[in-house]
């Protein structure tokens, strides 16, 4: 229904631009990743959440199947690669703590925004912050098992 509303979508060049072109006034609503929205208030921008998309977590843990990673506990000593960092730290030490296993015992790696090409590389063993509704769709596409382990679990 047309409710008289002229709204202009700008795509951001950078996935991180749109709370900080929120906060400096630029848009005047923002689609992001909630987590995010702490670690942006803790650093001081004047942000507020005002509705849900999607309501449980979409990213995951994610590695190949036929890798050498069956439980969290094996992640130590392992590579482990990320693209946004704060939250994807702060979600993965969590998962560790449960399998007794500190952020200190794997190596993160920044892998930007190729999280399946570094993990299908073998760059890396895992990657968090794989999207169940993206980088899962791609594995079946590619032709590649994975296991992934989901936060909320």
């Amino acid at each position: 229904m047309d409710e008289g509303l002229e709204v202009e979508i700008i795509p951001p060049a950078d996935a991180s631009a749109p709370p900080r072109l929120l906060a400096a006034g630029q848009v005047d609503l923002v689609v992001s990743y909630q987590p995010q929205l702490h670690l942006q208030n803790h650093e001081g921008l004047p942000l507020k959440r005002v509705g849900t998309l999607v309501a449980p977590p979409l990213n995951c843990l994610l590695m190949l199947e036929d890798g050498p990673i069956e439980t969290l506990a094996d992640l130590k000593d392992k590579k482990v690669g990320f693209s946004v960092a704060g939250v994807e730290e702060a979600v993965l030490s969590a998962m560790l703590n449960t399998h007794h296993v500190a952020l200190d015992d794997i190596e993160m790696i920044n892998v930007n925004f190729s999280l399946l090409p570094s993990l299908m590389s073998g760059q890396v063993d895992a990657v968090i912050g794989a999207f169940r509704n993206f980088e899962l769709n791609q594995m079946d596409i590619e032709s590649v098992a994975d296991r992934c382990f989901y936060i909320e679990e």
